[in-house]
């Protein structure tokens, strides 16, 4: 009885890892003994699980490629020689953080593409257990990239002039509009999702619509705050550029 009870909690952890509610999940003891998994449930999800983790490991590879290629670009010596040399260097760290974010929602997508697989395998009964038991939606990208999306450029010492942070101040404001659009959506989708798993006809279809709505949510937030850094950062001049770089390399090492 132990021994399935570990294999169970092992299980229920890794299919919270996949969506990254961690402590929705895993950290619920009654949880893992409602489900009351077979053994071909257990090895089923298994099989979902080891297939995750392949593919998170390789798109992660791909996260790191990138996050080193921005850092070489942040290092070379000669990016800052000629008016040309910086555009052209521009273009690429644009490029790179492009790169980033767009794998940053990859992994997202992942991460509920391979739930809603995970779901497929428990029973009607077992995945309303689940799903009530889903709190919350990981949606953050690693931490080596994200400190690029939350830069606050009029708190940092970059020696700006007022016209400049008034500039800035304005573009994270609409930044800030478009993301209270985007989480009133996601709350409207939570709230949908909730209804339909208490409705007595609940249609599967419209789950996984939904769980793939709250990650096109997720994703959109992402490309938002690329948007208004990769805009705010054309504010800066020469000098306040090459300050900024310098401390982005600080953190990309």
């Amino acid at each position: 009885m132990r021994r399935k009870r570990t294999v169970l909690i092992s299980m229920v952890t890794a299919l919270a890892l996949i969506l990254g509610a961690g402590t929705a999940l895993a950290g619920n003891p009654n949880l893992v003994s409602d489900l009351d998994l077979t053994k071909e449930q257990i090895q089923k999800l298994g099989q979902v699980v080891e297939s995750f983790s392949t593919k998170k490991m390789a798109l992660e590879a791909k996260i790191d490629k990138a996050r080193m290629a921005l850092a070489q670009e942040l290092r070379k010596g000669d990016r800052w020689d000629s008016e040309a040399k910086i555009k052209a260097s521009s273009k690429i760290v644009n490029k790179h953080v492009k790169q980033l974010a767009s794998l940053g929602g990859d992994l997202l997508k992942l991460k509920v593409e391979y739930f809603l697989k995970a779901k497929d395998v428990f029973t009607d009964d077992q995945r309303m257990v689940i799903l009530g038991a889903l709190t919350e939606y990981e949606m953050a990208l690693p931490d080596s990239f994200s400190y690029y999306l939350e830069l606050d450029l009029p708190a940092m010492d970059l020696d700006l002039t007022t016209a400049q942070i008034k500039k800035l101040l304005k573009y994270r404001a609409d930044m800030d509009i478009r993301n209270i659009k985007y989480e009133l959506d996601l709350e409207y989708k939570v709230l949908d999702l909730r209804a339909e798993l208490l409705s007595p006809k609940r249609n599967p279809k419209t789950i996984n619509r939904l769980i793939t709505g709250i990650a096109d949510i997720g994703t959109k937030m992402i490309d938002n705050k690329v948007a208004h850094i990769l805009k705010a950062k054309d504010v800066l001049n020469l000098e306040q550029k090459m300050a900024l770089f310098h401390m982005m390399l600080m953190v990309a090492q």
